[in-house]
């Protein structure tokens, strides 16, 4: 697959939550996945959602997410974020 030939040249993921075939639930899930069978580092994903309640975010995090951001967001917040998890 496409993550198997490029996984270790990000440094973060922004994963929309709501997308077709595949939500971003099941993608980071299978994105674990492969991490967890590869020698390679666990890249940080953040969700991006419309939802702001609790559960979604538990959803998220119980996928193996590392962070949440609600849309709509700002720039402070994507600067913020991005400073968190890569520097």
């Amino acid at each position: 697959s496409n993550f198997e030939e490029r996984q270790g040249e990000f440094d973060l993921v922004f994963m929309d939550i709501r997308m077709p075939k595949m939500d971003g639930l099941e993608a980071t899930r299978a994105m674990r996945q492969k991490e967890a069978e590869s020698e390679r580092g666990r890249v940080p994903i953040v969700a991006l959602s419309g939802n702001s309640e609790e559960k979604d975010r538990q959803d998220a995090m119980c996928a193996g997410m590392d962070g949440y951001l609600t849309k709509p967001y700002n720039l402070a917040d994507l600067k913020a974020t991005v400073a968190f998890y890569v520097g």
